[in-house]
């Protein structure tokens, strides 16, 4: 569906580079993007709803409160792997396979553990003032379409005038996107 809107009714494929043996599917692209984004997500969320979900068995039992953090991470990026594994295989299929490919899943590690951290900073202050937790929701759903994930970062170019805060603003998200994706895609 995102497919769809995003690439044929709003063009957003207009702007994208051919991969390394020439293939412009934007599907790819997409695709790509969502699972870096879905692993970034749930893990913030996850760990971030953890903590409150702890504090009850908190009070029963003695034990380190990083473990079950740290299981639910776990167990978040399990669920998201065979959205990954697919991925892969998505990317066998069409022979876009290269070196940046076995990277795909380092950087997918690495986007985990700084949702995990960023989630751990966020969770202690959900713990005091519950309504964050809620916050960041909202903020992840504004940042899905504020990023370069379901468009091009080459679409800002041709959109958005030189110098104006939102071009700036979205570039700074731009480089931080640009981890996720293989640079053949």
């Amino acid at each position: 569906m995102y497919s769809v809107v995003f690439g044929i009714v709003l063009g957003a494929n207009r702007g994208l580079q051919p991969s390394a043996n020439g293939l412009q599917i934007f599907a790819i692209y997409l695709f790509t993007g969502l699972v870096c984004w879905n692993i970034f997500s749930s893990v913030l969320q996850r760990t971030i709803d953890g903590l409150v979900e702890l504090i009850p068995l908190r009070r029963k039992v003695s034990f380190p409160i990083l473990a079950p953090l740290v299981g639910m991470a776990i167990a978040t990026l399990v669920e998201r792997s065979a959205e990954m594994a697919l991925l892969l295989v998505v990317y066998a299929l069409l022979g876009n396979v290269g070196w940046t490919t076995a990277l795909v899943p380092i950087f997918m590690l690495l986007v985990a553990g700084f949702a995990f951290g960023l989630g751990l900073i966020v969770a202690i202050t959900n713990i005091a003032f519950r309504d964050i937790g809620h916050l960041v929701g909202v903020g992840l759903q504004l940042l899905f379409y504020a990023t370069p994930v379901i468009y091009p970062a080459s679409f800002l170019d041709t959109h958005l005038a030189p110098g104006s805060l939102a071009r700036i603003l979205l570039s700074a998200a731009t480089r931080c996107t640009r981890s996720c994706k293989p640079s053949g895609i």
